[in-house]
């Protein structure tokens, strides 16, 4: 008798217990440059490119899709199959993020894979959280990434830096970030404006 009781109570204390936190392949970014203005910048996608304190041109099709149920946050999806980062879209086709042969973090225009010629679309290195209070990072072929000056200012007054991958030479006068992640489970957004 007891011991079919303590096996009941155990179980019943396994049924209620709370299931570990799963991170996911969907992140968002935060930049880390300790010492600089640029501190926990945030990344938006914007005319093809990705930038530190640019408001992100995300929009929506109100015509295909209720626009209360997408977001206009930059957040990505990484693919471990082909180490390469995209865009959380919902648009058909999706957007993939891509590196091109001067070191500039693109995305694709909406509904087109087409990428620019010698881009790069794998290479990316992405570690998840591990757990509440931790951070994980993204990387590209194994090193960090640089933010270079564009001399714009946001809507909220502050300096526009664009994103390179510090992998390709030849960047000056830029401030060399890390990318650290969190895991992401808010809404996707709809799609992200082209170059105008």
């Amino acid at each position: 008798m007891f011991t079919k009781t303590a096996i009941i109570a155990a179980l019943v204390g396994l049924s209620s217990a709370t299931p570990a936190k799963r991170f996911t392949n969907y992140f968002q970014a935060d930049i880390l440059a300790g010492g600089t203005h640029i501190q926990h910048g945030s990344i938006g996608a914007s005319g093809e490119r990705l930038f530190i304190n640019k408001e992100a041109a995300a929009y929506c099709e109100s015509e295909i899709i209720d626009c209360s149920t997408v977001s206009n946050a930059t957040t990505f999806f990484y693919n471990p199959a082909t180490t390469g980062i995209n865009l959380n879209v919902l648009s058909p086709g999706g957007q993939e993020v891509y590196v091109t042969n001067t070191g500039e973090l693109g995305y694709t225009r909406p509904h087109t894979l087409a990428i620019p010629e010698l881009a790069k679309i794998q290479g990316f290195q992405y570690t998840p959280q591990l757990a509440d209070g931790t951070v994980g990072s993204l990387t590209f072929e194994n090193q960090g990434f640089d933010a270079c000056p564009t001399g714009e200012k946001s809507n909220l007054g502050q300096d526009v830096y664009q994103l390179f991958a510090r992998s390709v030479a030849g960047h000056t006068g830029c401030i060399a970030v890390t990318v650290a992640t969190g895991g992401y489970t808010g809404l996707p957004a709809w799609a992200f404006k082209e170059k105008n």
